[in-house]
């Protein structure tokens, strides 16, 4: 244990806080898992112990925390239902027990049907004294893990929208799209991508820009899935040549087409209904994606067109727009063109938003109230 918490006391209600400050340390670094943290407690309220789940597939938050300590009869602070199941790590619940933890005091049960209550049940069972924090720890605790519990929950991929417009609402001029922002900014839609496994773009990104579609981080190791909207397969003789394809394996790069009939390949393929104007159902599409691909949530990066049918379709669950202090004028390409709004009524808005500076850029982040 390093020195942050060297000496330090904590009641159980302040060790859920600094479980949850813990957890948020793996943000981009653990997803699909989830963000979670762990605090060990003995009987005078020392911390004799911490971590947090810092890398997919790596040791989960309590084995972090139980690293360099050896005591009995413990109480373990943890963000989430300790997991029951044999994964990449072996099961929390099995470690906790082996540790001879007297009481667990935990926040939210784990959504994830090869845990849901099995990880408490196997506690209660060993005379572990659970206890379940107060809802306000879940609130908190919900909002750093959405898409892993709205995954879980509702069967469906979680759609997470970025895109980078000018003052004037243009996300493209004659094709050009790159470097609408600062770098710093760019530096941190790299870290909003890490947090999803999957990036979704349209064919045109792919055939205009040929973007690599990875997060760029430092230390930063796991490609995300690539999902793109491909009515007629066009790119199925192209994906070999490009940057997508040079950092995955091919079965991790989702197609989604209309075709009746699929082509032999060894790239993923989702067929995905079309309306009378050739548009993809987006409600099906994110029932799919979970359900044949088991994508949690996907980073939606598409042009304007793309962007346009999304928000059109009202089925975006939290969005980042990078607004840049530049004005592209007439010629600019914008995603409102797809949006057919009659009045201020009708008008999409920020529910709450979170809104930050960065350098010459601002950025919106929030849930869209989509009321129209």
């Amino acid at each position: 244990m390093d020195g942050i918490a060297q000496g330090l006391k904590l009641t159980v209600d302040k060790a859920l806080v600094f479980a949850l400050q813990l957890a948020e340390k793996g943000k981009g670094f653990v997803e699909p898992n989830p963000c979670v943290g762990c605090v060990l407690l003995d009987d005078d309220s020392n911390v004799l112990g911490y971590g947090f789940h810092q890398k997919f597939g790596e040791g989960h938050a309590e084995v972090n925390a139980f690293k360099d300590v050896n005591k009995e009869g413990l109480t373990a602070v943890v963000t989430l239902e300790p997991c029951s199941h044999e994964g990449k790590t072996g099961p929390c619940a099995d470690l906790l027990i082996s540790k001879k933890i007297k009481k667990l005091v935990y926040i939210d049960d784990d959504p994830n049907p090869k845990v849901s209550g099995t990880g408490i049940k196997k506690l209660k069972e060993a005379g572990i004294e659970v206890i379940k924090a107060d809802e306000s720890y879940s609130k908190i605790n919900r909002m750093l893990n959405a898409k892993f519990f709205y995954f879980h929950e509702n069967k469906k991929t979680f759609f997470h929208a970025k895109w980078a417009q000018t003052l004037d609402g243009k996300m493209s001029i004659n094709g050009e799209s790159k470097w609408i922002t600062n770098e710093k900014s760019r530096q941190y839609a790299h870290f909003l991508r890490a947090q999803s496994d999957s990036v979704l773009v349209g064919k045109n990104t792919i055939l205009n820009d040929n973007p690599s579609l990875n997060p760029r981080l430092p230390n930063y190791t796991k490609e995300n899935k690539v999902i793109i909207l491909d009515p007629s397969l066009e790119l199925l003789t192209r994906l070999e040549d490009t940057k997508v394809r040079s950092l995955r394996n091919s079965k991790d790069i989702v197609l989604v087409h209309k075709l009746d009939k699929e082509p032999e390949t060894d790239f993923s393929l989702l067929k995905v209904s079309t309306d009378t104007n050739g548009n993809f159902n987006l409600n099906e599409l994110q029932k799919s994606l979970a359900s044949d691909y088991s994508i949690q949530s996907a980073f939606i990066e598409g042009g304007a067109k793309t962007m346009g049918l999304f928000l059109k379709s009202h089925i975006i669950d939290f969005a980042s727009v990078f607004i840049a202090s530049k004005i592209l004028g007439k010629n600019g390409e914008s995603y409102s063109n797809e949006l057919d709004l009659n009045s201020l009524k009708t008008s999409f808005s920020f529910l709450s938003p979170v809104i930050r500076t960065i350098d010459s850029d601002t950025v919106l982040e929030g849930q869209i109230n989509f009321i129209n």
